[in-house]
This record gives structure tokens, C-alpha cells and sequence, in this order.
């Protein structure tokens, strides 16, 4: 919605609502838009969803303008309408999310949390890049047009927008379908232990870790949860699909009381070096965390690094102050390369280097900040094959409306592992009522020979009274 004030063209804009867009200013405002449903007309849908964002019905005649093309492939159709209203008090409708994650707590926020109008010259900083060149053409045609508006109404224009390619049928919690990853019928392949029996891991199974140790012979290193602490176990399998939990589980508990990692560990990302297996996890502790370092030489009996954590949150003011966890620890010629999630003011993939794999330096920004549509980005798993960087991460994408669509794994490559390209989705969360339905969250890709395999965690959400718990779950999928 634009308005005239004193010869100056203003514009409504609407900020998305939610934690993970609370903190961003810049480039993150919108229009009002949304998807369209089965059977809906453009325009109806594109009004339906401004009055859900706003709680306004703007009324015609309608001005279409030119469509655009997101980075997302996406296309958006926008319409202008002559209105006005009071920013303060526009009203929308709510999304649910798990908050924080990993929490299994589902909250429920806003999908616009405020609206304000904007100089031309603003709205350009503000707005989403990619919703820009309406500006343009809105302009271009309010200037070639007679000026219309409402009767004893200031002169406005409402922008209503309606995102039609790339909207999947099942709606707008759904993403795209894979087009290259498989999963396997069986999944999944590791599921928590049993409640009633005490089980360490009767909360969930998540972040595995697969290496090859032998030609038959797989070892996957995973967090367990049982519903308060996490910790760190070992399964063992001849052919990735069928798994068998180590007897001696958990391999790696939670550090002693008043430590940085008293709380739980997690996150484990192992590599083998000659005949020294090194882990590095993620800790948590009551007022501290960070990322550490154990090593063994069987996977089953690990030593802590004495200095842990290597890698501690950020300092107050940085992108990663509040934690850094899921590590992922590649040696790239002399060097060690860590990717690592991060959160302060948001979520997003950080990067640091060591000489040593003890001490390290991060860089002071993240090197894979969310983009467009994709509202956090984290668990990085990265890939190097000649001179050639390959990550497959989490990302939570942004839906039309400004909400939160269900987490996914996204792929992007880079020729140094800092400047990443081509970020894109490779696969999603399973159909309703599946295993993997409600979210996924990271993977460990391997190079088995001439095929990849990824081992992911993947969520379900069950309603118990007044709760929703969240439960996860190992599965693997092959690239075909």
C-alpha cells in the first residue's frame, strides 16, 4: 500500500513475522503476498491474502503490474488499488513453528508483525531484492495513468501480490519434491530406544555421523535424547540400512557438573585420521558452550581434549553469541576447515580455520547467511573432491505469507568454502502422517564408492492434551 503525503509517494510495507525474522531489517520487508489456491483466481487470492496479512479488504478498481521472478524461481503477479489505512492498526494472521529448535515447543506467532510506510528511496533498502522492480513499474504507471482514488481519502494505492510458480499442491508448508535424492522405503533405519526401559535415547535419534571403516563395515556416531540430556552413541552396520546400537551406548556422556558441557553433548562429526579416530561435538552447558574435541581408537572409548571447548560462542555482539554447535571439520591441504552452526541475531553457517584443529579463527561473518526464501541456514555437511566444495545443509525457508515452512536440506557448492553458489533444495519432509513428515534436520553425505548416501534426521509431531512433541529418527537416502 503507497500512499501521497505532502507530494511524496509513501509505500506499505509488511515485515515477516516470527523469530527468525525479528532481528532483520533490510531487505526483509514484503509486500503483501501469498500462494494461490486450488481452483482460486489470481486477483481473489492475491486480495484473500492481503486481508489475512492486514485484516484490511481493499476494494477496486485494480492496477495490474508487471510480473517478477524471485532468486527462488518463483513468479509473482502484484495488482495496485487506491486505499489507505493506519499501520498501528493492521492485524494478522498466525503461523506455528517449533521454538527454539530442537525444543520440541511449538509456538504460534504473527505472520506480519508490523506495517509502516515508506519514501520510495526507503522502500528500495527495505524491501525484498527481488520485489524491487515493482517500485518501478508501480511508478511508471501511476505516472502515465490518471490519479484515482477513494472519496475524501488522501491518494493511495495498495500493492496485493500472489507468488504462483513454484507453489506446491499439498499447500504452503510444503517444498518442492527432490529430484535427485531417493530415500529408502525402509526408513527408518534408527529410531530411539524404548521409554519404559530407561533408554538413554527414548527422546530421539538425530545428527548421525557415517564412516566406512572396512568393506563391510559402517560405524555411525548420533545424538540420543531422553527427554532432558543428550548424549553421544554408536551404531554399526554391513550395509547402511540395518543398524545395531553398541552395547556399551552411550559412547561419549555429558561433562561433569559446572562444566561448559554439564547439560549434554551433540552433534558428533568423527573423522579418521591414520589410526586416531577425532570427534568434534557440540556442548552445552548452564551458562556456556561451545565445540570440543574427543578422540579414541576404536570409536567406542574417547578422551576428551583437556582444553575444550576449541571453539567457544562468540563474544557479546556477534553474529554467534549465544551458541555455535554441529560442527562439521574437513583437513583441506595443510589446513583444517570448521563449518559450524551459529545463532545470535539469527541462524545461519559459520566458518573458522586452525593450523592444529585446536586453535582456531572464524571468520567474523557467517559464509552461509540465509537467502532468499530461506529464513535460517544450519548443520552443514561438506564434501571436497577435486579443488571442488559441495555442502548439503538445513535451511527453514520463508513462506509467501512471511512464515516459516517446515525445515529442509539444501545443496550449494563453492571453489574455496567460504563463497557459496547455487543454493537450491534437494530433498524435503515426507508426506502427512510419515515419519519424517514434520521437519528434516541435517544429514551426513558419504562417497560410498561410486554412489552417495545420506543419513538424515527426520521429525514427526504428535499432539499429547495441550502438547506437541516432536520425535526423531535416522533415515538414508541414495542419489539416483
Amino acid at each position: 500500500m503507497h500512499r501521497r503525503r505532502a507530494g511524496t509517494l509513501e509505500v506499505l510495507l509488511v515485515h515477516p513475522g516470527g523469530p527468525l525474522w525479528r532481528d532483520k531489517d533490510d531487505g526483509a520487508w514484503s509486500i503483501p503476498k501469498g500462494e494461490l489456491d486450488a481452483g482460486e483466481a489470481p486477483l481473489d487470492a492475491a486480495r484473500r491474502e492481503f486481508t489475512e496479512e492486514t485484516g484490511l479488504q481493499p476494494e477496486g478498481p485494480f492496477l495490474e503490474l508487471a510480473p517478477v521472478t524471485l532468486r527462488s524461481g518463483k513468479l509473482v503477479r502484484a495488482w495496485a488499488v487506491a486505499g489507505d489505512c493506519d499501520p498501528t492498526a493492521l492485524r494478522s494472521i498466525t503461523f506455528r513453528m517449533e521454538w527454539p529448535p530442537h525444543s520440541g515447543h511449538i509456538a504460534e506467532f504473527p505472520e506480519v508483525d508490523r506495517a509502516t510506510f515508506f519514501s520510495l528511496s526507503t522502500a528500495r533498502r527495505k524491501l525484498n531484492p527481488g520485489q524491487v522492480p515493482l517500485l518501478d513499474d508501480l511508478l511508471s504507471k501511476l505516472e502515465t495513468s490518471p490519479r484515482r482514488g477513494h472519496p475524501g481519502l488522501p491518494f493511495a494505492c495498495c500493492l496485493v501480490a500472489l507468488v504462483l510458480a513454484g507453489c506446491d499442491d499439498d499447500g504452503p508448508t510444503r517444498l518442492p519434491a527432490s529430484h535427485a535424492w531417493r530415500k529408502f522405503t525402509g526408513n527408518p533405519v534408527l529410531t530411539g530406544g524404548a521409554a519404559d526401559l530407561g533408554g538413554w535415547d527414548a527422546g530421539g535419534v538425530s545428527s548421525p555421523c557415517v564412516l566406512r571403516m572396512a568393506p563391510d563395515s559402517l560405524m555411525m556416531w548420533y545424538t540420543g535424547r531422553d527427554g532432558g540430556k543428550s548424549r553421544i552413541g554408536l551404531a554399526t552396520s554391513r550395509d547402511g540400512l540395518s543398524w545395531i546400537k553398541h552395547a556399551a551406548n552411550p559412547v561419549l556422556n555429558e561433562g561433569a557438573v559446572g562444566t561448559w558441557e554439564e547439560l549434554g553433548v551433540e552433534h558428533p562429526n568423527v573423522r579418521l585420521d591414520g589410526t586416531v579416530l577425532t570427534m568434534y561435538y557440540a556442548g552445552t552447558g548452564t551458562s556456556s558452550n561451545g565445540i570440543g574435541i574427543a578422540t579414541s581408537a576404536d570409536g567406542i572409548h574417547w578422551s576428551r581434549l583437556a582444553t575444550n571447548p576449541v571453539l567457544p560462542a562468540g563474544t557479546t555482539g556477534t553474529w554467534d553469541d549465544t551458541r555455535v554447535f554441529m560442527p562439521w571439520v574437513r583437513v583441506v591441504g595443510d589446513d583444517h576447515a570448521m563449518w559450524y552452526t551459529g545463532r545470535g541475531r539469527y541462524l545461519a553457517i559459520g566458518y573458522a580455520t586452525s593450523s592444529d584443529g585446536i586453535l582456531w579463527d572464524r571468520l567474523m561473518t557467517p559464509v552461509l547467511h540465509p537467502e532468499v526464501l530461506e529464513a535460517a541456514t544450519f548443520a552443514p555437511c561438506v564434501l571436497v573432491n577435486d579443488g571442488v566444495y559441495r555442502i548439503w545443509y538445513g535451511a527453514i525457508h520463508e513462506t509467501t505469507g512471511g512464515g516459516a515452512q517446515l525445515a529442509a536440506i539444501d545443496y550449494a557448492q563453492s571453489f574455496d568454502g567460504i563463497d557459496w553458489t547455487g543454493q537450491r533444495h534437494v530433498l524435503g519432509p515426507g508426506d502427512a502422517g510419515s515419519w519424517d513428515a514434520h521437519a528434516l534436520k541435517g544429514c551426513c553425505v558419504l562417497q560410498d564408492g561410486t554412489v552417495l548416501r545420506m543419513w538424515f534426521t527426520g521429525e514427526s509431531s504428535f499432539t499429547v492434551g495441550d502438547a506437541t512433541l516432536i520425535v526423531s529418527a535416522i533415515g538414508v537416502a541414495t542419489f539416483e
